[in-house]
């Protein structure tokens, strides 16, 4: 089965996906998660991010619908993720995929959403529920993280979040949105609930994490929901945010050994833990108060410097950081499934031989751009992508 009974001296479990293996929803018990048959499962599998979903507020003065828009999104999304890919990821001994929601895109206005955007969820769901393959989504884009490149792009780096107590409320009147739409899924196994906060304080990410709680639970009983700190190995005391009086709740960070460098660089003296010297990282971790008794899951992790160490040194890390988790029961979703827009492409597990993908096109107008990326929409077909055989074999090894 594809969902397997958790045994920290088990590598592996393989095997033809069933629909029947989601029965019932998943739920935090302890530090386990356990289906609705009261069995340990251990969620392991990959992230599809990165995938944009283009919004008319970015397009000024727009020729195009919301609609027409809309139906641009499905194209590309619809060819970039397709039943093959589930087959291929459930043949590698994938149970969950990680997918983000783009706040920036959702909010079509304060209050009001595109659906649109949730329907990529919709795909997603269909498919795992056919393969035997959770999703998990979280929200991104909302303001909360000043470094990432969509805050940057929109919101000119302010981190409204946690500047603005309106804007808070309408992240949070998102996710209760969302929480309606989802909550008698099973096919879903939880709400990562923002990605990669960056709060100044933590007061302020208890006090948004706990209107969060509240708010799903309002409408949502179902559903595990996941906390987000930034970095693994970050220095930092905020962590996340405190202790929650809420029984089914998943901690999660990320972890990319060399994430202080510059993704489009290569960086040969970069340096990567021996697999001893991360279980005493983690071991470590695992003595915090805030993280007793409740389930760990690295929603990304990965080696950015991938493509370019000549002594297979990320291969290895990227290898001892999987049997790490398998041996201390931490979920986790490798970063990333493929990727279309460029610079990380060979970090996953297949990339188009280009980089990015339609290379120089992004120098043209909006209109120019659709039209191109619309003529060779097959391109984001995975068929025509290139395997990366030994990334793809240090991850099935130890899935």
């Amino acid at each position: 089965m594809v969902v397997c009974i958790f045994s920290i001296i088990t590598s592996g479990c393989k095997g033809a996906p069933s629909s029947q293996d989601l029965t019932g929803f998943l739920h935090a018990e302890g530090s386990k998660v356990v289906n609705s048959e009261g069995n340990v499962v251990f969620l392991r599998g990959i992230d599809l991010d990165p995938f944009p979903f283009w919004s008319f507020k970015e397009i000024p003065d727009s020729p195009y619908s919301t609609e027409e828009i809309n139906e641009f999104n499905h194209a590309l999304f619809t060819r970039y993720i397709t039943e093959e890919d589930f087959q291929t990821l459930s043949n590698m001994g994938v149970n969950v995929i990680r997918k983000q929601v783009s706040f920036y895109a959702l909010e079509t206005a304060p209050y009001q959403y595109n659906d649109a955007v949730l329907q990529q969820i919709d795909h997603l769901v269909e498919l795992g529920a056919r393969y035997g393959i959770y999703v998990v989504f979280s929200l991104t884009d909302a303001a909360q993280n000043t470094k990432q490149q969509d805050n940057q792009l929109h919101y000119d780096g302010n981190p409204y979040l946690w500047t603005d107590e309106e804007w808070r409320k309408r992240v949070v009147a998102a996710w209760e949105y969302m929480a309606k739409r989802y909550a008698d899924n099973p096919t879903i196994a939880g709400y990562d609930v923002i990605n990669e906060p960056t709060a100044p304080s933590k007061a302020d990410l208890h006090t948004f994490y706990s209107d969060i709680i509240s708010t799903i639970r309002n409408v949502d009983n179902n559903h595990i929901i996941i906390l987000e700190r930034q970095q693994f190995d970050a220095v930092e005391n905020i962590f996340f945010g405190g202790q929650y009086n809420e029984d089914n709740l998943m901690l999660s960070f990320h972890y990319y050994e060399d994430f202080q460098e510059p993704v489009e660089e290569c960086h040969l003296d970069a340096v990567y833990y021996s697999e001893s010297e991360l279980i005493d990282m983690v071991d470590n971790f695992l003595l915090l108060d805030e993280v007793a008794d409740r389930p760990l899951y690295i929603g990304e992790f990965g080696a950015i410097n991938l493509p370019c160490i000549e002594d297979e040194s990320a291969l290895k890390w990227t290898g001892d950081i999987m049997k790490v988790m398998n041996e201390h029961g931490i979920h986790y979703t490798y970063f990333s499934y493929k990727n279309i827009w460029g610079y990380w492409n060979p970090k996953s597990t297949v990339y188009y031989p280009l980089s990015p993908l339609f290379e120089g096109w992004g120098d043209q107008s909006i209109e120019m751009q659709i039209a191109y990326i619309t003529t060779y929409i097959d391109d984001l077909l995975t068929s025509n992508w290139t395997y990366n055989d030994e990334l793809r074999k240090i991850i099935i090894e130890n899935l």
